[in-house]
């Protein structure tokens, strides 16, 4: 699975700020757009979500679709409420859940409410996802449920780079911010970063984010506020 968008934290030698860079926003939402966790869910939940005898109760309903339904206990000790939905078509995979959560020791493990559709034709691969969700290998819960209404569209060449493209909202502790972004990766050339790309953000303030590991792989990303250059961003891909 891909695993290709840095989780970019504050780095480098200071420039000397113009405006208030707020970092937090910028960290945040570029961490819950990776779409590789979004790829994970949909292709098999059970990554999340570890089933056990009679919890959840599994329900098939039709060949193509599986229901999962909690308001139990397992004997590992894992409490699942709520209700999950994996629908499998020849056209298309979604994963939807109504409230269902996972939660161990009073921790919540996995929480997933609203829907990710994956629809692949071609190499080419476009997931949306309306949901609040978090939960390993994805948003980590500790901080509670990410919420994400955001549409990719992917287009991986054999043995080569990943072309991806974003648009739609992430919800952050300050608030709702707005992203469009497009970015070129390979592994091969840059581990650490895309080759190439461009994150725009709009919250109470406009950040631009541009990725160059074609040219410099450091992790490091220039960033833009309100049209002011300010600190790069530096950071590493998981």
């Amino acid at each position: 699975m891909l695993r290709f968008l840095p989780l970019l934290l504050a780095c480098g030698q200071p420039a000397p700020l113009l405006v208030e860079a707020d970092g937090a926003i910028v960290a945040s939402t570029l961490s819950a757009i990776d779409p590789a966790p979004l790829l994970d869910l949909v292709d098999d939940p059970r990554l999340y979500v570890t089933p056990e005898v009679a919890c959840p109760r599994v329900e098939t309903p039709h060949p193509s679709v599986e229901r999962w339904l909690g308001d139990c206990t397992q004997d590992s000790g894992a409490h699942i409420s709520g209700q999950l939905e994996i629908v499998t078509t020849p056209d298309a995979t979604w994963v939807a859940g109504d409230r269902f959560s996972v939660h161990r020791g009073g921790e919540l493990e996995f929480h997933l409410d609203g829907a990710v559709e994956l629809t692949e034709q071609s190499g080419l691969q476009l997931i949306d996802g309306a949901a609040s969700w978090c939960g390993a290998p994805g948003p980590d819960c500790s901080a509670g449920p990410v919420t994400v209404d955001l549409s990719f569209t992917l287009f991986t060449e054999p043995d080569g780079p990943t072309d991806a493209t974003v648009s739609g909202a992430v919800g952050t502790d300050a608030g709702l911010v707005a992203i469009e972004g497009s970015w070129r990766a390979d592994s091969d050339v840059c581990p650490t970063e895309p080759i190439s790309g461009s994150f725009s953000l709009r919250a109470d303030q406009g950040h631009a984010i541009e990725m160059d590991g074609q040219v410099a792989c450091d992790g490091c990303a220039t960033w833009v506020v309100q049209g002011m250059e300010v600190a790069p961003f530096c950071g590493f891909g998981s």
